[in-house]
């Protein structure tokens, strides 16, 4: 049966040699031969033994944890954030560990428990709020001398940030319409109290107002509270509350990709055509948005790019200090025009 070893005393044991020549051997630290390291590493590699990451950060060494919480796996883009974070950290030799706060107080307070007991080096708050919510979470890491970066917070905080423009995003967006004779917009799915639905909105009013039109006058914002995700089946059921309007706006510019596409089939399977009765924008570009007939109108999340700049703030916070304050990022959007909008009828 093949002898097995959890422990560097265990090693140590096993070799002959003290847990300081093993330790020091482990850890690529001077005061050991070049020969006594090859056969600490050649025994490690024969009983497939790991020291453990906790054990060294309870002695003081660096763990390469960097604890990554998030909010919810609620949306496309969430996701592809995370696989981003997970690709950066583990390419700069540090290994995240993820945790979901769900929006809750008591569950958030234990995750960051959990990332202190881990003796994590750093931890990256992904669509987290930086409201009194988590400002305790921030405080109990300080007190352990862990930095925390934000990636894309809901709403604003002072430093050690990236954000996703949206308020130039959709400025953008507005002016292209208007440029091709769009005079009524129609927001749908966008809460406007809400952190991410306020820049959004004014956008809006910002493009409309330089232009010299009235926001009041230009545009209807269409939401209503819904339990599920925001997806195909709420952007049916918005075509429908937008048809029974008096009104109707030609311009129609939705939360994400797929409240967009919902909306696009509801019109479609009310009788009207995009864009010739109705010019759509999608927000985020997933890779539904090509998939519609026709191909949706959006805003590129950048999502890469964003991740990897809030990374990148992480790893200098990890290297200068949790004391460290470095400024907001702030990511431009891209826009990407394919067959969904065109000028009114």
């Amino acid at each position: 049966m093949k002898k097995s070893i959890h422990s560097t005393a265990e090693l140590a044991r096993h070799l002959g040699l003290s847990r300081w020549s093993v330790s020091r051997a482990i850890n690529g630290q001077n005061g050991v031969s070049a020969a006594t390291t090859e056969q600490v590493r050649a025994a490690m590699e024969q009983f497939g033994f790991m020291p453990s990451a906790h054990g060294r950060g309870l002695r003081g060494h660096r763990t390469g944890a960097i604890g990554v919480c998030f909010r919810a796996l609620d949306t496309p883009v969430t996701i592809e954030k995370i696989a981003h974070v997970q690709r950066l950290v583990s390419a700069r030799g540090y290994r995240p560990l993820f945790e979901l706060t769900e929006l809750d107080q008591q569950r958030g307070g234990d995750v960051i428990n959990h990332f202190i007991s881990m003796r994590v080096e750093g931890v990256l708050f992904v669509d987290t709020p930086p409201s009194a919510r988590s400002a305790e979470w921030q405080k109990r890491l300080r007190r352990h001398d862990i930095p925390a970066a934000h990636l894309e917070p809901l709403g604003p905080v002072p430093c050690n940030a990236v954000h996703l423009d949206r308020t130039a995003a959709m400025a953008d967006v507005t002016r292209h319409l208007l440029a091709l004779g769009h005079e009524y917009f129609g927001l749908l799915g966008i809460d406007e109290k809400s952190p991410l639905g306020q820049p959004r909105v004014a956008g809006v009013r910002a493009a409309l107002t330089a232009a010299g039109r009235d926001p009041r006058e230009c545009f209807v914002n269409l939401d209503f509270p819904h339990p599920r995700p925001a997806g195909l089946r709420y952007g049916h059921e918005l075509a429908e509350r937008l048809l029974a309007l008096p009104r109707r706006p030609t311009a129609l510019l939705a939360v994400n990709d797929e409240v967009a596409a919902g909306l696009m089939w509801g019109l479609q399977k009310a009788g009207h055509a995009v864009p010739r009765d109705f010019s759509i924008f999608g927000f985020d570009n997933f890779v539904l948005s090509e998939q519609t007939t026709p191909a949706l109108c959006t805003v590129d999340h950048q999502v890469e790019t964003v991740a990897a700049a809030a990374a990148e703030i992480l790893f200098q916070l990890v290297e200068r200090g949790p004391a460290a304050r470095l400024p907001v990022v702030r990511i431009a959007p891209r826009i990407v025009l394919r067959e969904s909008i065109g000028a009114p009828r």
